[in-house]
């Protein structure tokens, strides 16, 4: 379920303190809020120095005085961003079960890099199996 299906399922006092939109900077002018979270890099998938500008200059706009502005980053390591053999599959994660006794597997692959503007093209592979082991079915999410 997503987030914003999650935050309906809370009581009325929880969803009346939390507001969700899917872009930075989604509120309406005028509003003010004590926190405003960014998460899981997001900040990071916007894909330019105006973008991200945009998002921090709309963040101030709305933060009430003494708010938090909470960002999830991380620095990139040069060396992943220069590693043009990343197009195979690497980083496999740990198998996890379906309720229906499917197993599920992640792994990753870089089809291409940006190094100007320091944008890695990303893939997530999930791969599912019977519970005999057998493979079902996979797919690419970009």
């Amino acid at each position: 379920m997503t987030t914003a299906g999650k935050a309906q399922d809370e009581e009325p006092s929880v969803r009346e303190r939390v507001t969700l939109w899917r872009e930075h900077g989604g509120l309406q002018p005028g509003k003010t809020v004590r926190s405003d979270n960014h998460p899981f890099r997001s900040f990071q998938h916007l894909a330019g120095v105006k973008q991200q500008l945009s998002c921090l200059s709309r963040a101030r706009e709305h933060l009430a005085p003494g708010g938090k502005f909470v960002l999830d980053i991380f620095d990139p390591d040069l060396e992943l961003l220069t590693d043009y053999g990343r197009a195979a599959e690497f980083g496999e994660e740990p198998p996890f079960p379906m309720p229906d006794g499917t197993m599920v597997t992640v792994s990753y692959r870089n089809p291409s890099v940006d190094t100007v503007n320091q944008i890695i093209h990303c893939e997530m592979i999930f791969k599912w199996d019977t519970p005999e082991g057998n493979p079902i079915a996979w797919c690419r999410s970009s």
